[in-house]
């Protein structure tokens, strides 16, 4: 089967500013790539991680250099031996999933012999600037799932240089266990780094 294979760069700018010890993000950088193949498209896309040694150029670079056994027909399984994990190869895969999802006129998780999936608890996370803020902003999607507050700083200067102010804040707004085990437990990641 012929494929044509697209990706490129795309930058979303954040509602917010997403601040966190190592730094503040404003923009959410992707590689989107897309997969033609018998009049459908499977998109994918993945976020290189600096901090793992990736790059938006770096990941685009990858993904041009297996652009010929894709377009040739390479399936996801050969994709693992092809491309290194991360990024690049998270687009390239998701995108390959999509496709043959859409080529078969099933779901995904039909393909993979599963059961529809229903609503799934995930993560949020939460930047706080001041102790209060954690626990007093409403989460951008209620319903469950673990709630991570991250700090801009824990200097001893800051108010987030130990839990109290936390678990002070957190007394206003009663949290479920889980919430409250994934701050302390954030906490102790952070202060660990110190």
């Amino acid at each position: 089967m012929f494929r044509s294979l697209a990706a490129r760069s795309d930058a979303f700018a954040l509602a917010t500013p997403f601040r966190i010890s190592r730094g503040v993000k404003t923009v959410a950088d992707v590689v989107t790539v897309s997969i033609a193949a018998e009049g459908a498209v499977g998109w994918g896309e993945g976020v290189p991680y600096p901090r793992y040694g990736e790059s938006l150029a770096g990941a685009l670079a990858e993904i041009a250099a297996v652009r010929g056994a894709i377009e040739g027909g390479a399936s996801r399984e050969e994709l693992l031996a092809l491309m290194p994990a991360g990024a690049a190869r998270n687009a390239v895969d998701c995108a390959l999933w999509d496709l043959e999802a859409k080529l078969a006129g099933r779901s995904v998780t039909e393909l993979l012999g599963m059961a529809p999936l229903g609503p799934t608890a995930t993560a949020m996370t939460v930047m706080a600037t001041e102790p209060a803020m954690a626990f007093n902003r409403p989460p951008a999607s209620p319903g469950g799932g673990v709630i991570s507050v991250k700090t801009a700083t824990l200097r001893p200067a800051s108010p987030f240089h130990n839990s109290a102010p936390r678990i002070s804040a957190s007394q206003a707004r009663p949290m479920p266990a889980a919430t409250m085990h994934s701050v302390i437990i954030t906490e102790l990641r952070a202060l660990r780094r110190l």
